[in-house]
């Protein structure tokens, strides 16, 4: 080999070729891939002597070739630089050699990053996660060159400080870093808090081996300090927006400007704030003063709107004029502002919930992906008949009672008109739990009377709701989740049924496994009756009509893909609350005053059943549904118009909660009555009476034999023990039952052809 390579030198030395510099830049095309001729080492576009020289001072150790340089070397294909291959080129360039093994090009594209942001595969994200909303301003990008990529924050319970100001940091400055995850290559960083047994579970879901976040670093954040330390530079780029502890309703707004301007909300002169400031971070918006002296007939600060008298309306006003049009149409936060964070506020100053410093109960966890979603906050009064508890100004006459309701209509009405009327997701619920309601007598009206009053206007205004409340229905790590990239595009489920005949003796029955139109009760109660330990034992035991609203697949579709991968031939996908999302049909349809509203949907606005239609049937074509488990109707009636609309989607029937339609037919298809409540009773036997109760009811009053009952986050072990011990007590009476699977039902249903015509 020696006298070789010493032969070969001596002829391209004959030629006058000295040593070549030690790197040779590569090229690359207009579309990114890499191209060279095999042999052209110099990369010069022609095969000479003088590659012959290169690739044999490589194989002496004389140069460093670079990795293309090396790739288009090896001409003999045996994976080693050496004599061999320089005298190949230099017979190539004189023409002895007619072609090389390897061939004539080579061309790839640039390797694959070892990056597993910029790596994976979008095509199955269809809830925008991944896109720019158009609907809103997108500029503001958070400036994390400080933080380590390609790495998760691990955040412990303690980071959360069991302090709400420490938490509503963390979860805006959470939802800011999470939204920008995988936009771009600087932005490779997530932000995870590790609060619960689920939280541990999904974390291990959304980093399997095919799913975009594997092989990202752990890094642990055990406390507060630790965060502060961690996230120093992060927070100082974001800088502060101070919320007036006197108008708590500026804490929703400082949340509103977080989502589009990034700026971080505090409570003005609280020890948080002192801490921060002394810290080095800039307050780049103050909302201090703006608003507590407002007076009725004067103007709102910075506009030219008169204010209403209430602080706290003229600040969602303010709001509404200097920010709406640049937050999401697609989506509304209605969730708690910043009044039950403050001991002693002067609207409740003896109400148990309001002296609690834990997130469950101000709904801070939804926060991060609320501020992810550039969602306008705001928290009102739904009842336009009374004063808001929580506002001084109407209680003390300063402001009209029912303010509130008006500033909730202007902000669906602007909603509405930026979308063009499209569908929108309501993220909340009204707070029962402290205030618009009598319990803790924070109102006249009972909590589901406002809940109904409430989505009646939501539906009017084309918004669906996601039901966020506060803890079980208070998440973290939604803006986490909704980065997950689905693994499927669309999903198959079971439509199984029974081969059973129709035996008019009998009552046929089936359960409705519900209600699952929150995300947070998906990701709290899956994970036990599912995942946990395997899942409750009993699941797959008897046929189960899982009602998993599928809208909440854009929130959580992690969950989605576990169910569907582990489904067995006894769990059946249905929608739950009204299909696609929560909404009151009747408020689709105009000319007809809503039982709670007491008028009609707006005259100005078209019918928008076609308009649900199509919204819901993309939802259900994805997963394979098409029935829905719960249409909640109100007190308003089951109309044609309504049945057409759930016709087109729910083609193998729905549920519904109006009673004066037991069993609706509408073009063949059943609406079956599901009877609601199950679960107060203090024990099965309890259940087992009032089911049979209803059972020889609807056989001898209602002279049909099917009927449907409701449960709320039961588990497949305890409505086993509900369907043995139903059976058992009406066979020791001498009425025969039999549990069936929704398909089943329908058919039995239709050989029976019983049922009334709906008009």
């Amino acid at each position: 080999m020696k006298k070789c390579i010493a032969a070969l030198l001596a002829v391209l030395l004959m030629l006058g070729i000295g040593l070549l510099p030690a790197t040779v830049a590569e090229e690359a095309d207009d579309y990114g891939v890499t191209r060279a001729k095999y042999g052209d080492v110099t990369l010069d576009q022609t095969i000479n002597a003088t590659d012959a020289l290169a690739i044999l001072q490589s194989a002496v150790a004389k140069r460093q070739l670079n990795e293309l340089q090396a790739i288009v070397a090896n001409v003999n294909t045996d994976n080693d630089i050496n004599a061999v291959d320089a005298l190949m080129v230099l017979q190539f360039a004189v023409g002895k050699l007619a072609a090389f093994p390897a061939g004539e090009e080579y061309s790839a594209k640039p390797p694959v990053p070892s990056d597993p942001i910029l790596a994976f595969d979008k095509t199955n994200s269809v809830n925008g996660a991944y896109e720019a909303d158009e609907t809103a301003d997108t500029g503001f990008s958070v400036d994390i060159s400080s933080l380590q990529d390609h790495t998760i924050y691990r955040l412990s319970p303690a980071v959360l400080n069991s302090n709400y100001d420490a938490a509503r940091l963390v979860y805006s400055l959470q939802g800011l870093i999470n939204r920008d995850f995988g936009m771009d290559e600087n932005h490779t960083s997530l932000v995870y808090i590790v609060s619960e047994a689920s939280d541990t579970a999904w974390l291990t879901q959304i980093t399997g081996e095919s799913d975009i976040m594997h092989g990202l670093a752990n890094a642990t954040v055990k406390t507060f300090d630790d965060f502060l330390e961690q996230f120093g530079e992060v927070i100082k780029s974001c800088g502060l927006v101070l919320w007036d502890g006197n108008v708590p309703a500026t804490a929703n707004v400082a949340a509103t400007i977080c989502g589009l301007d990034g700026y971080l909300p505090v409570l003005a002169e609280s020890p948080l704030h002192t801490q921060l400031v002394a810290a080095g971070v800039p307050v780049k918006q103050s909302l201090v003063g703006m608003f507590e002296n407002g007076k009725k007939g004067h103007k709102i600060y910075g506009t030219n709107l008169t204010s209403t008298g209430s602080a706290k309306n003229d600040a969602y006003l303010w709001a509404l004029e200097k920010y709406f049009a640049r937050c999401s149409s697609t989506y509304l936060a209605y969730t708690l502002d910043g009044a039950v964070c403050l001991k002693g506020y002067t609207a409740y100053p003896n109400h148990p919930n309001a002296l609690l410093d834990t997130s469950s109960i101000n709904c801070l966890s939804n926060h991060d992906y609320l501020i992810a979603r550039r969602c306008f906050f705001f928290d009102l009064a739904v009842y336009k008949g009374e004063a808001a508890c929580d506002d001084p100004a109407q209680k003390e006459g300063l402001a009209s009672a029912g303010e509130d309701h008006n500033t909730m209509v202007k902000i669906f009405n602007a909603r509405y008109q930026r979308a063009g009327g499209a569908i929108g997701q309501l993220m909340g619920f009204p707070p029962w739990w402290v205030k618009y309601t009598n319990h803790h007598n924070q109102g006249g009206k009972v909590g589901t009377w406002i809940e109904w009053l409430f989505s009646e206007y939501i539906t009017c205004y084309n918004l669906a709701k996601e039901a966020d409340a506060q803890a079980p229905a208070a998440m973290t790590n939604g803006s986490a989740y909704y980065k997950y990239v689905p693994h499927k595009a669309r999903y198959e489920a079971n439509h199984s049924r029974q081969n059973l005949t129709f035996d008019a003796s009998k009552v046929y029955y089936t359960i409705y496994v519900g209600d699952y139109d929150s995300s947070a009760w998906m990701k709290m109660h899956v994970h036990a009756m599912w995942v946990n330990r395997g899942g409750d034992k009993n699941r797959g035991k008897l046929p189960l009509m899982w009602a998993y609203n599928p809208n909440l697949s854009y929130r959580v579709p992690m969950i989605f893909d576990y169910i569907y991968e582990n489904q067995t031939g006894n769990d059946f996908f249905v929608a739950g609350d009204s299909g696609a999302g929560y909404v009151i049909p009747a408020g689709l349809f105009g000319g007809t005053n809503l039982k709670y509203m007491g008028e009609a949907r707006p005259a100005a606005y078209p019918d928008a059943g076609q308009l649900w239609a199509d919204y819901c049937k993309a939802f259900y074509k994805r997963f394979d549904i098409d029935i829905t488990g719960f249409i909640i109707n109100g007190e308003n009636p089951l109309t044609t118009k309504i049945a057409a609309c759930y016709n087109q989607f729910s083609t193998a029937g729905s549920f519904h909660n109006m009673p004066a339609y037991r069993l609706g037919l509408y073009n063949s298809v059943p609406y079956v009555y599901c009877d609601n409540g199950w679960g107060n009773e203090t024990s099965h036997t309890d259940a087992a009476a009032a089911m049979y109760t209803r059972a020889k009811s609807t056989l001898g009053v209602y002279k049909l034999n099917f009927m449907a009952s409701r449960t709320i986050c039961w588990t497949p072990t305890k409505i086993k023990n509900l369907v043995s011990a139903f059976e058992s007590y009406a066979a020791e009476r001498d009425l025969t039952v039999e549990y069936v699977d929704p398909y089943t039902m329908f058919d039995l249903i239709k050989q029976s052809q019983q049922g009334t015509t709906i008009q």
